[in-house]
């Protein structure tokens, strides 16, 4: 069941929105995934297209009774037909199971302090056996703020998580390692549950985030997706938040940081550490 919260942030409204609107409808405020596809729905059709909430009801209970791969659908908003809404329920579909993904992920409250060193594996990325850490004294002018070289244990999971880098570095994908990962690199964590990255979404990047994804089979994590989903660079870019699962790997991408204005801050922030050859960029502010 989600939270009134999740709810919100999926349908991109405020809280009293729903509770204002559910009043006035007389729907129940189901705390589904069906029913955060169906908020947001009728707030994009309310709010962003300006019918009336009434009016926005009707045509989202009829488009949500669809099939999500039948394509772009007219709805008439005059008699004579001459004004039209065009809705793409494709689309629709697969922002949707974004943003609800994205939602779920966010809306859960983050544990403060230091992860611990061990927590239990069940379907964690490990990256336990770090065999070699070397942190060289840094001076102030130190350009490159490296931690030298960390190799990750053999065991699959260390692998999956290092293949997903390696194959985002190899798209061209410019990208700083953030949350646990982070520490993991650092050698101050042995597991995590997902991989974070902020990534710069702007311009070409994302379509080139996009079809890294799509070339790693990402799927938002926890909703279900019609058979055909596919991300774009647009559906890229519109998300703050991706909250993903690979066949291997669960992966958290966020295109906004809360403590950097620029993406490019971030980078200039960051520090290095290289990993069979490679060269990371690893977040020293906690994002």
């Amino acid at each position: 069941m989600l939270s009134d919260a999740t709810l919100a942030l999926a349908a991109e409204c405020d809280p009293k929105w729903l509770y204002n609107t559910a009043r006035r409808t007389g729907r129940p405020l189901a705390r589904t995934i069906d029913a955060a596809f169906w908020w947001r729905l009728v707030h994009h059709l309310a709010n962003g297209v300006g019918l009336s909430v009434a009016d926005a009801v009707r045509a989202a209970d009829a488009l949500l009774g669809m099939s999500p791969d039948a394509g772009r659908v007219k709805l008439h908003a005059s008699r004579d037909e001459s004004v039209a809404v065009s809705v793409d329920l494709a689309r629709f579909h697969d922002s949707a199971a974004i943003a609800v993904a994205s939602a779920i992920h966010r809306a859960v409250p983050k544990r403060r302090g230091r992860p611990p060193k061990l927590v239990r594996r069940g379907d964690d990325v490990s990256a336990a056996g770090t065999d070699e850490i070397d942190r060289p004294a840094r001076g102030p002018g130190d350009p490159d703020r490296a931690i030298s070289a960390v190799s990750l244990s053999s065991d699959s999971a260390a692998r999956s998580a290092r293949a997903t880098l390696e194959s985002l570095a190899d798209g061209g994908i410019s990208f700083v390692i953030t949350g646990d990962m982070a520490d993991v690199f650092r050698g101050r964590s042995r597991m995590v549950q997902a991989i974070d990255i902020a990534v710069d979404t702007r311009g070409s990047s994302s379509a080139a985030l996009a079809d890294s994804l799509n070339a790693l089979g990402a799927r938002p994590r926890g909703v279900p997706v019609r058979k055909a989903f596919h991300l774009d660079s647009l559906l890229v870019r519109s998300a703050s938040t991706l909250a993903l699962r690979t066949a291997t790997v669960a992966l958290n991408i966020t295109g906004s940081v809360p403590l950097a204005s620029e993406f490019q801050q971030l980078v200039d922030a960051a520090e290095s550490v290289v990993v069979a050859g490679r060269t990371y960029r690893i977040a020293s502010i906690r994002v």
